[in-house]
């Protein structure tokens, strides 16, 4: 018996088998469109790296016109991050390399200012002047003669501007030397607003960082009473050295004195002379008593300090005067880091020397010519002068005779 064959309904018929709509259509023509550019992006980027895999493992590493020509071609593909590196590579084969030098440089651009750097700056004009300005630079471009450097200005201490004749000076954390700076003007702002101030105007610039030891504050927490204020602080007794007592002079510190009735001998004679010997009532025989003094001790209550070996003293520190805190060594409280000393500071230390004062030497006496020596006959001169006769005392008078 044949089982009868049911025919699907009307409703049964249509599902599944009715065209898509306009919207549906529309819809899968969308995501299609969005997988293939998903596909396409994926094989664009892929290409690239695929390549710089197989130029890398191709390259010849001992030169650095090699590394000079894959940073080209990294740049070229948008690859900035390996292009720099393959001309860092070429510099450290070859510092000379100016190609490589030059292309660095324009892979790394200087940045300007960010909210979190907030560096302040001097700056010494040509014309003499001295401006302080907030200082809108993050890094430096240096051209050394060991290749280019990037500094940033959180590391720089001063740079002195040079001539077309004389190169930069530069110090910082990370480069202290002589080089080129790569830029033509100073970024800063202050109450004046924010300028370019041209490198050839400025004589010297000073990046004022904040002193390590206090933090840029300029005082730090006083020593001797650790941020407190005030002193309490206890003095020890130097006669007892903080024990409150000394050693009797009496009995020297044994507690002991002679007895005074038996002289130390611990008997005496009775009352039949030598035939009886009796033990003194005083010492019991040992010959010695407890120091009156010191009541047998051997110590007696110092005499400085009266027995109070400890003085606590309480008041106002007088290294702070009750600030709590005094200037930086470091900085000599201008919160500033000091510059670093170089060679030539020390050399010019050591060539001043005390200068020797001149002393005035009398000049000689001028030596009389010696006098001619008269002829032996003497002088004729002489001869005819006569000399003056003595004058002859008068007689004397003759006394009357009675």
């Amino acid at each position: 018996m044949k089982k009868p064959v049911l025919e699907p309904t009307h409703r049964q018929r249509g599902h599944g088998s009715v065209a898509p709509s306009a919207g549906n259509a529309l819809r899968l023509y969308a995501v299609g469109m969005v997988l293939l550019m998903a596909l396409v992006t994926t094989l664009l980027i892929a290409a690239p790296a695929d390549e710089y895999q197989t130029r890398q493992s191709a390259l010849n590493r001992e030169l650095a016109a090699e590394y000079c020509a894959m940073g080209a071609w990294c740049r070229d593909q948008n690859l900035l991050s390996e292009a720099r590196e393959q001309f860092e590579h070429a510099l450290a084969l070859d510092p000379a390399n100016a190609e490589a030098a030059r292309k660095l440089a324009e892979l790394t651009p200087v940045t300007r200012p960010t909210k979190e750097v907030n560096l302040k700056c001097e700056m010494h004009l040509v014309s003499g002047e001295t401006v302080k300005a907030d200082l809108l630079m993050d890094n430096f471009k240096i051209e050394t003669p060991a290749g280019f450097l990037i500094v940033p200005a959180a590391e720089m201490d001063l740079i002195q501007m040079g001539t077309p004749q004389k190169p930069d000076v530069f110090f910082s954390d990370s480069y202290n030397g002589e080089g080129h700076l790569k830029a033509e003007s100073f970024s800063v702002t202050g109450k004046f607003g924010h300028a370019e101030v041209k490198t050839g105007d400025v004589a010297s610039l000073r990046v004022l960082r904040p002193c390590p030891v206090c933090a840029g504050h300029g005082e730090v927490k006083c020593p001797r009473c650790g941020g407190v204020g005030r002193l309490n602080e206890k003095s020890v007794c130097p006669t007892c050295n903080g024990k409150g007592t000394v050693k009797c002079a009496t009995c020297d510190g044994t507690g002991k004195t002679v007895c005074p009735l038996c002289g130390g001998k611990g008997q005496f004679q009775g009352a039949w002379g030598g035939l009886r010997r009796v033990r003194c009532p005083r010492c019991q025989g040992t010959g010695k008593i407890a120091c009156t003094d010191c009541q047998g001790t051997g110590h007696v209550v110092c005499p400085t300090c009266k027995g109070k070996p400890t003085n606590a003293t309480a008041g106002e520190c007088p290294v702070c005067n009750g600030r709590k805190v005094v200037p930086c060594n470091a900085c000599g409280g201008t919160g500033v880091k000091p510059l670093p000393k170089t060679e030539s500071d020390a050399e010019k230390k050591e060539e001043i020397k005390p200068e020797a004062v001149p002393v005035a030497v009398p000049a000689p006496a001028p030596v009389a010519a010696p006098a001619p020596a008269p002829p032996p006959g003497g002088d004729p001169a002489k001869k005819e002068e006569k000399k003056p006769e003595p004058p002859v005392p008068p007689p004397p008078e003759a006394k009357e005779q009675p």
